[in-house]
């Protein structure tokens, strides 16, 4: 999914506190630095949700997924 105009933050060297925290702004907020955000500023997606469903990585037979503005129970 593509986000047009996405402000990111770049640092070398974090010196004290550090303000931002969340993994690449997936955090449902209204920064306009949260990639979920700007998903769903922009339409790409309905609701201002992330799935995430992380499997067994030994499991062969399984693969963890990411869905974005739902939540898939299956």
């Amino acid at each position: 999914m593509c986000v047009r105009n996405m402000p990111f933050v770049s640092v070398s060297k974090v010196i004290g506190d550090f303000e931002a925290n969340g993994v690449i702004g997936l955090a449902p907020n209204d920064d306009k630095r949260s990639y979920l955000n700007q998903l769903y500023m922009q339409n790409q997606i309905k609701e201002k949700v992330i799935g995430l469903n992380f499997e067994d990585p030994s499991d062969k037979g399984s693969m963890s997924t990411i869905s974005w503005g739902y939540i898939d129970y299956s």
